[in-house]
């Protein structure tokens, strides 16, 4: 792996981890944020 293998980005984001975890991984919610979509949180 080299670095452009990769981004990185670092953002405050001024809400708990939790609420923002929430928002990354439960589909409702990550539509609302992002967009709607077949989007899981799997690597």
């Amino acid at each position: 792996m080299t670095e452009t293998d990769s981004i990185h980005c670092e953002q405050y984001i001024p809400h708990p981890p939790a609420k923002v975890w929430a928002a990354l991984t439960v589909p409702e919610l990550h539509a609302r944020w992002w967009a709607e979509g077949d989007v899981k949180p799997v690597v």
